[in-house]
């Protein structure tokens, strides 16, 4: 071992090759958090970008698509289920809240529907929340059935949240089709061929 002037033992070759080793280790992991963060950033640049086409087009979910069927509770706070399969014609769920002003617009279209639904498709409502529920449902004379609270798990696999929205289900459980927002000239154009109805109309989309 050499030893200083001053009596201290020299630093140790080997020490500085761990400090650079060390140091190098360090570069090479900013480098990889570097491209998995540029990769990452492209991902959602993507994903943006897909939504948002999505939401230009005024669609919710994508046609074909298996969806399951729906656990949730009535309003009276009994444990209900939407089953596609017992129905023989496709249904048309209809998500709003009662708070919702744009859904309060879109009531004559939402009658107009459920009126001339016959026997053509069932009209089922899904109330994202069950404050005011039964005075709405009591006021604004919907005459289907109506359920709430559904889990978490059920909300993300439908994408739910935005409000209006109309989603029509095939006995199969299968996306026929799917709309976000009220029924202006695109989402009521759009309507209207699905189902084969006519609409009043509500306002510009």
């Amino acid at each position: 071992m050499e030893w200083t002037n001053t009596g201290q033992p020299a630093s140790e070759p080997a020490a500085s090759s761990s400090k650079k080793s060390a140091s190098f280790l360090d570069r090479g992991a900013l480098l990889i958090l570097f491209a998995v963060s540029i990769a990452l950033n492209f991902f959602l640049i993507g994903r943006v970008h897909q939504l948002t086409h999505k939401a230009s087009n005024g669609q919710l979910l994508t046609i074909g698509a298996q969806v399951p069927d729906i656990h949730a509770q009535t309003v009276d706070g009994v444990p209900g289920k939407v089953v596609y399969a017992s129905s023989s014609v496709p249904t048309v769920l209809y998500v709003f809240t009662p708070q919702c002003m744009w859904c309060k617009r879109n009531l004559p279209d939402l009658h107009a529907l459920a009126n001339q639904a016959g026997g053509k498709y069932r009209v089922i409502g899904i109330s994202l929340t069950d404050r005011d529920l039964k005075q709405y449902i009591a006021t604004q004379h919907l005459d289907f059935p109506v359920y709430t609270h559904l889990d978490s798990d059920t909300m993300a696999k439908y994408q739910m949240g935005g409000t209006p929205a109309t989603i029509v289900v095939s006995p199969d459980g299968k996306i026929v089709n799917s709309w976000v927002g009220v029924y202006g000239d695109n989402i009521k154009n759009k309507i209207e061929s699905t189902l084969s109805i006519s609409l009043p109309g509500c306002c510009q989309s």
